[in-house]
């Protein structure tokens, strides 16, 4: 991601960063080498402390946060990393609505997303999955994995 970045904001130093989504932080910390000031959110409370007992630096900031309701002013990062997680909310637009809100007008986004053709479907391991209609999938993910409804868009 920081190579593909650099080619358009080639000195990251003195940038601010937002890690959407951030899990347990492993990204938030790679990319605090690069940048002056790196900001990982995420709603999921468990991986927001591995984060902060594993992956924590002085330029790192862990948030819980709700994507699609961000605390940020308008415009106030460089560089917004979105990787594998606009398929893990319930309104897809409302995340892509709030980054570019947050982000600053000549900044970039780095949007990373699963193929939703491929063969195997990799949150519930079940071949075809995010091919079926909604309703077929969530009967499919009842009955092989005892999940209540197929939650991925």
């Amino acid at each position: 991601a920081v190579a593909m970045i650099k080619d358009f904001i080639p000195n990251l130093q003195d940038k601010k960063c937002l890690v959407v989504g951030s899990s347990t932080g492993i990204m938030s910390f790679v990319l605090a080498e690069h940048f002056d000031q790196v900001t990982g959110i995420d709603i999921d409370m468990d991986a927001m402390k591995v984060a902060k007992e594993k992956y924590s630096a002085h330029n790192i900031e862990y948030l819980e946060m709700d994507a699609l309701k961000m605390k940020f002013p308008n415009e106030h990062f460089d560089v917004v990393i979105c990787h594998h997680t606009y398929e893990h909310v319930y309104d897809s637009s409302i995340l892509v609505q709030e980054i570019k809100r947050v982000m600053k007008n000549d900044g970039v986004c780095y949007f990373g997303a699963p193929n939703r053709l491929m063969i195997m479907e990799s949150h519930y391991n079940l071949p075809f999955l995010s091919w079926l209609p909604r309703f077929v999938a969530n009967w499919t993910v009842r009955i092989f994995r005892k999940e209540a409804f197929y939650y991925e868009r």
